[in-house]
């Protein structure tokens, strides 16, 4: 069983879920890896009690979700269950003595999950780590997510016969979009060329000898052509400022991710001189839908993905508020 310090769900008495990160507790690889469930109408009496999660002090926690698909996201259905972590109490009729049982679970809400947001290449969106490993008790599988291609959450939706003051989503939307912004700068820079190594979804590659001028649009231009020459980018994806300082936006199929730092470097053969930099301006994001779980102090909870578009479906959960 996970104690506080393991996951978030299992917090201490004093926190209040601030700082808390999200961990994940759901990581399937495919639907078919989850336990069967009935279809019947609710309540449904599934006893999950054994992979179950338990909130203890909290009352709400927020939900992130994501898929690993290889081109375009989609959607996935989702059960939601719950039930009391309190025995139910009774007494045996012929001995007198003091009988302690589990409730089953109920089912409160079906959830379908769009994922059609933006993109995370080889780390999990929630935790940022390369190697996860999935924290149901009893479980505890880990996943290798640098060959990953995660996508956010973009829309989620509920049907549940309770009211939202059970089960709701909490916003639209987390963050603004945004393009990913790169600078680079070449201080002292009079003469010669200098290459730019870029990575896409994991490739890299770089670019033919780029020459420096001192006239901004020309650089400009210069930059623009070679990073657009790559097999890794996109037709329209890279647009370049005209500035002493040029900046890299990275727009279209690349828009609303952040990407690796651009490598900069002096050409093998007349290498520009002075200092070559770069720095990222603006980190590319997309808006991301998440949602809440209401009402959960001293409950268990169980979701269960049951149909998917992608190869795998990612629930990651911390606390928000007692």
């Amino acid at each position: 069983m996970l104690t506080s310090s393991q996951h978030p769900l299992y917090p201490v008495e004093s926190s209040d879920g601030a700082g808390i990160p999200y961990d994940v507790i759901r990581d399937e690889v495919a639907a078919s890896d989850n336990m069967p469930a009935p279809l019947n109408a609710v309540p449904d009496t599934i006893d999950f009690r054994n992979h179950a999660l338990d909130t203890l002090n909290f009352a709400t926690s927020k939900f992130r979700s994501a898929m690993v698909h290889s081109a375009s996201g989609g959607t996935a259905s989702f059960r939601v269950y719950m039930w009391p972590v309190e025995n139910i109490v009774s007494r045996n009729s012929q001995s007198g003595n003091e009988v302690k049982s589990q409730p089953e679970g109920f089912k409160i809400a079906d959830m379908t999950i769009t994922y059609a947001g933006g993109i995370v290449y080889g780390r999990c969106p929630f935790t940022g780590r390369v190697i996860d490993k999935d924290a149901r008790p009893g479980f505890g599988q880990s996943y290798d997510n640098s060959s990953a291609r995660f996508y956010k959450a973009s829309s989620i939706s509920f049907t549940s016969q309770y009211s939202t003051d059970v089960i709701g989503t909490l916003r639209s939307a987390t963050d603004a979009a945004a393009n990913e912004v790169q600078t680079l700068t070449f201080s002292g820079t009079t003469t010669g060329n200098f290459t730019l190594t870029a990575t896409v979804n994991g490739v890299s590659e770089t670019t033919a000898d780029i020459a420096w001028s001192g006239t901004a649009a020309t650089l400009a231009s210069n930059i623009d052509s070679a990073l657009e020459a790559l097999a890794i980018i996109p037709a329209s994806a890279i647009s370049v400022t005209s500035n002493a300082s040029p900046a890299v936006t990275f727009t279209g199929d690349l828009g609303g991710q952040e990407h690796p730092l651009l490598t900069i470097a002096p050409s093998a053969t007349s290498g520009a001189d002075g200092t070559l930099s770069v720095a990222r301006t603006t980190a590319g994001n997309s808006p991301e839908s998440e949602f809440r779980l209401d009402n959960l102090k001293n409950k268990k909870l169980w979701i269960e993905p049951y149909a998917m578009d992608g190869s795998r479906v990612v629930v990651a959960a911390t606390p928000w508020q007692k």
